[in-house]
């Protein structure tokens, strides 16, 4: 067995917490004061980094998959509430992610559930460490798109009457 470092623990207790409350948005980043706040660099303000952080968690969870991503998804409450529909407990997401691995929550709680935050905590970290943090990053066999040239200068053109005529063949 491993042992994580600081910063590993650190992200798996976040996530542990942020799969206790659920994250229906930024708001819920923020209520729970996640360690992760801080790894998210760039945007200024902790409404910044929050929303940061949601679109980290929602890059993260797509990049693992079917039924890893998915079954996240449904235990951290990133999918949409429907309207007019109560949000779940952390109960009833359990069993909502347990569907993707047709078993009972209890068995999804004892057999999955802490192997897929640390497959999201691995994705997370890897994804902070890159650089690559959102769904915006850079595809395999990406290349830039390079412009056209421009158009030559407009003195190379002729117009019309100066041009010369071409001879007609008499029909």
């Amino acid at each position: 067995m491993m042992i994580e470092s600081g910063r590993e623990q650190d992200l798996l207790k976040d996530l542990g917490r942020l799969a206790d409350r659920g994250v229906r948005g930024p708001e819920d980043v923020l209520d729970a004061e996640p360690h992760l706040l801080t790894l998210v660099t760039g945007p200024e303000g902790p409404w910044a980094r929050a929303t940061a952080v949601y679109r980290l968690l929602l890059a993260a969870t797509q990049a693992l998959g079917h039924p890893r991503g998915s079954a996240l998804r449904d235990l951290l409450a990133l999918n949409p509430v429907p309207p007019g529909r109560v949000p779940l407990t952390k109960t009833e997401r359990r069993e909502e992610a347990a569907r993707h691995y047709r078993v009972e929550g209890d068995s999804f709680r004892k057999t999955h559930e802490k192997k897929l935050l640390k497959a999201l905590a691995i994705e997370i970290d890897r994804r902070l460490r890159s650089g690559n943090d959102t769904t915006r990053g850079t595809p395999q066999g990406w290349v830039p798109f390079t412009p056209p040239a421009p158009p030559p200068p407009a003195e190379t053109f002729r117009s019309v009457a100066q041009r010369p005529s071409r001879p007609s063949d008499g029909k």
